[in-house]
Parts: structure tokens; C-alpha cells; sequence
């Protein structure tokens, strides 16, 4: 959709909800709407593109029954829009959505590399269990630490912190083999 004058990317939620994640817009006077919340899964574009599972072109914006958001068409001028999945594992992980002021033709409009649309997928994907891993560390109760092959610890989590009574900055510095107690050492 080489002729956009707007973009979003939209995330979909293990609670089957989309999340606006990112938007571009080729003009900085451009009225966007006011900041999209998560929403449940709709029949606007990112909802349908969701729903079918596959790439859908949509034109005349301003009038088309299947558009959800003529407003904010008519008052940026835009024309058409394309939505195009992101799968990952047979699932749609986001939907990309691009919007132009001129009509594009369908097959000029839904040309994005399958590649480049997996390595999309993987890439959300990761960082999702990224989060997810993050989230874990953090709110477990047990001890949790990273250790470097340095010898160095690289992350503690914060049970360990209140656990040792150290600062997270004091024990970045320290050996992680001077925390152990010498009768441990040997199995350490």
C-alpha cells in the first residue's frame, strides 16, 4: 500500500480483544481520532480482517457499510483501506491497516511478503512471551536471579532483593560466588 496516508497496527489480545499498538501517519495535520482503547474483537476493518483470517480491501470509506469509522474518513478524505493479518501458529496476532486518499488497486493494495509477515509474527510473538516472562520474574515470591557466565549476577528479581536486604545496584557488583556460603561453595 505504497500510497498511504495512514497506518495502524493492531494487537489482538488473549481475551480476544484488539489493542491500537502503533499508528503513522504520512501528514502531521492529519485528525486522528481520539486514542483508540482496546476494544472486543468489532466489525470494523481490523475486526474483519481478524474474523476471516485473511487480507480485505475496502474502497469509498466515506459511504461503505462495512467501514466503521466514516468520520474520521471524511475528514481526513480518505478513500480506500487495506487490512492485512499477521498469523502466527493458524492464529491472527495483529492486523496491519493502511489508509489512503486515493483509490488503490486490490492487488497493489494486499502486496506484503509472506516472509516478511512470518518474521512479523515471530517477532511479536517473542516479545510477547518477552512480557509474559518479565511479568513472572517479577511478582514470583521465590529467588530469582540471572547469572552471567562472568561470574556476575545480570537481573534479580525483587523477592530476592527484600530477601537479602541489598540493593539491586550493590549486588550487580558483587561476585555472585560471594553470596554463596563457604560450606556451599564446592556444590556451587
Amino acid at each position: 500500500y505504497s500510497d498511504n496516508t495512514y497506518a495502524e497496527s493492531w494487537i489482538c489480545t488473549e481475551n480476544k480483544e484488539m489493542q491500537l499498538f502503533a499508528q503513522y501517519s504520512e501528514n502531521e495535520l492529519m485528525n486522528k481520532e481520539e486514542q483508540l482503547p482496546t476494544q472486543p474483537i468489532s466489525p470494523g476493518l481490523p475486526g474483519m480482517v481478524w474474523m476471516k483470517k485473511k487480507a480485505i480491501h475496502l474502497e469509498n470509506l466515506q459511504e461503505n457499510k462495512d467501514y466503521d469509522r466514516k468520520d474520521f474518513a471524511r475528514c481526513n478524505n480518505l478513500i480506500s483501506a487495506c487490512g492485512i493479518p499477521v498469523i502466527f501458529n493458524n492464529k491472527v496476532i495483529a492486523v496491519f491497516t493502511f489508509h489512503s486518499v486515493k483509490q488503490t488497486p486490490v492487488n497493489r493494495s494486499m502486496n506484503l511478503s509472506g516472509n516478511i509477515l512470518m518474521h512479523l509474527a515471530s517477532e511479536i510473538e517473542r516479545k510477547k512471551v518477552e512480557e509474559e516472562f518479565n511479568i513472572l520474574f517479577s511478582m514470583s515470591a521465590d529467588l530469582l536471579y540471572v547469572a552471567g557466565k562472568d561470574g556476575f549476577l545480570k537481573r534479580i528479581n525483587p523477592a530476592f532483593l527484600r530477601t537479602f536486604g541489598y540493593r539491586q545496584e550493590e549486588l550487580l557488583q558483587i561476585p555472585f560466588l560471594d553470596l554463596v556460603h563457604p560450606e556451599d561453595l564446592e556444590k556451587s
